[in-house]
């Protein structure tokens, strides 16, 4: 069996699904992912749900059957669309450390809506890396430098910055996971004014529940650019 074939079988069929995507690169790329989502006849219950994946088709083998990888996945949100015509945006942000052996041209962004009671797939929308607009793609330059120490660390981290303007109520300090999932952020409030830009990270996510040890991304944005960006690695 072709999975590939299979997979875009259903991603062909006529989707509800308006995806929209747009990247900012700062050696790793920040998907933004936003769909409008159209209620039909496959999508009047409250038992579905809707998430993102980020995919990479590759060569096949016993350790991936599949043919395609996951490499970035949101969080299941719960979908209250019920009447026939009904219309919502859904919304989110994934993180991706492009890698030099992966073939572009098999990257996509995909939407998918779920059933939660028998699992079968009503709608899936994607959108592929190369093919998105240049007009929605925003290219920034470095005008931070962001650091942490130790790193690697157990069981906190110091984070700072030296920015090239002042801290405003917009700037804000992200950590994503491996998978691309944004588990802690922190505000201008909670990061340190002077001498030096810091925030203290003691390993946790926003519910104050332990990380597992790993690899996390520290974005920094500022009106919503990305200005730096630093690989962290836990070790427990």
């Amino acid at each position: 069996m072709n999975f590939e074939d299979a997979y875009n079988d259903i991603v062909l069929e006529e989707s509800v699904i308006e995806m929209n995507v747009s990247c900012e690169f700062d050696g790793i790329d920040l998907f933004e992912l936003s769909t409008l989502v159209e209620v039909t006849e496959d999508i009047t219950t409250t038992n579905n749900k809707i998430f993102f994946v980020i995919t990479n088709w590759i060569d096949y083998s016993l350790e991936n059957p599949w043919y395609f990888l996951v490499i970035a996945k949101s969080n299941e949100i719960d979908m209250d669309l019920t009447s026939m015509g009904e219309t919502e945006t859904y919304t989110t942000s994934l993180i991706v450390e492009i890698q030099q052996d992966w073939s572009l041209d098999d990257l996509y962004a995909v939407a998918i809506i779920q059933s939660i009671d028998n699992k079968k797939v009503l709608q899936v929308s994607q959108v592929q890396y190369q093919e998105i607009s240049a007009d929605n793609l925003i290219y920034v330059t470095p005008d931070a430098v962001l650091q942490n120490y130790p790193n690697p660390f157990n069981p906190s981290t110091a984070i700072s910055f030296e920015l090239n303007t002042e801290i405003n109520q917009n700037t804000e300090l992200l950590i994503y996971n491996l998978i691309g999932q944004k588990i802690k952020d922190f505000t201008n409030h909670q990061i340190t004014q002077s001498p030096n830009h810091q925030i203290i990270w003691n390993g946790t996510d926003n519910n104050s529940r332990p990380v597992s040890s790993g690899i996390y991304f520290a974005l920094l944005k500022q009106d919503n650019q990305i200005l730096a960006s630093r690989k962290m690695v836990l070790m427990k």
